[in-house]
């Protein structure tokens, strides 16, 4: 049996119960055992159409004998059964599960990514999962789910972008300043966002944005893979907003 992390959320109908379904439906698999479950998290929509209701977000924790592919599959399932509709990216859903953390395991394919490739920057993943499973280590970053959660309560808030195209780090830099940035004042703003476009060398700052490259990075790092610059501000301004959701 393998322990496994999962976040849940909903932001549709009747969100608790929603993620009451889900709970159960999750605890009747075959091969899967519930362990613990967090809190119901209340949070602010982050990168998705305006307009969208509040979330209640959770963590469930389980020992599964289930690979990682047909635990993903059982997952989805649900989802289909709750009613979960997946044609506008981030957009309002009745029920959300994905895998954060399957034991220390690596997955890079198309349609499975584990570690889940946003969890070590999003408050609203790690708050619930830090309830529950505080000392599961993630396994690219090599940080525990109680330091990444800890990181992001003290950590300033500053922003490094990373491209091998400086001139596109430059532009995102600036987009992201008219985007979150609040005016210069004469007052010190413990909540301002400090942005660097900067070489691989700089120091390690709170959250790395990297653009297609394929360095390696320490800490939280978003990874934007896209060539379309509208998906890329919005991926990383959905970013920022989930690491410092204040």
């Amino acid at each position: 049996m393998t322990r496994c992390l999962l976040a849940v959320g909903a932001n549709r109908g009747d969100r608790a119960a929603n993620l009451c379904t889900a709970l159960q439906s999750i605890s009747t698999l075959t091969n899967v055992q519930l362990l613990a479950r967090s809190a119901w998290h209340e949070t602010t929509p982050v990168g998705g159409p305006a307009g969208q209701e509040r979330f209640l977000n959770g963590a469930i924790l389980l020992n599964t004998g289930l690979t990682p592919q047909e635990l993903a599959t059982a997952l989805q399932r649900i989802e289909q059964q709750l009613g979960r509709d997946r044609q506008v990216r981030w957009d309002a859903r009745t029920i959300d599960i994905d895998i954060l953390l399957f034991g220390d395991a690596i997955i890079d394919d198309a349609d499975l990514q584990i570690p889940h490739p946003r969890m070590s920057f999003r408050q609203f993943v790690l708050a619930p999962a830090a309830e529950i499973a505080g000392e599961m280590l993630h396994p690219a970053s090599g940080w525990t789910i109680a330091s990444l959660w800890n990181h992001w309560q003290t950590a300033p808030r500053d922003v490094v972008i990373v491209a091998q195209d400086s001139r596109l780090a430059e532009w995102l830099a600036n987009e992201l300043s008219r985007e979150l940035c609040p005016p210069p004042s004469n007052l010190v703003d413990s909540k301002a966002i400090k942005l660097i476009s900067c070489e691989t060398n700089s120091p390690q700052p709170s959250l790395t944005i990297a653009l297609r490259h394929p360095g390696q990075f320490r800490g939280p790092v978003a990874n934007i893979t896209s060539t379309d610059r509208a998906v890329i501000l919005q991926e990383a301004l959905a970013a920022v907003r989930a690491a410092w959701p204040d």
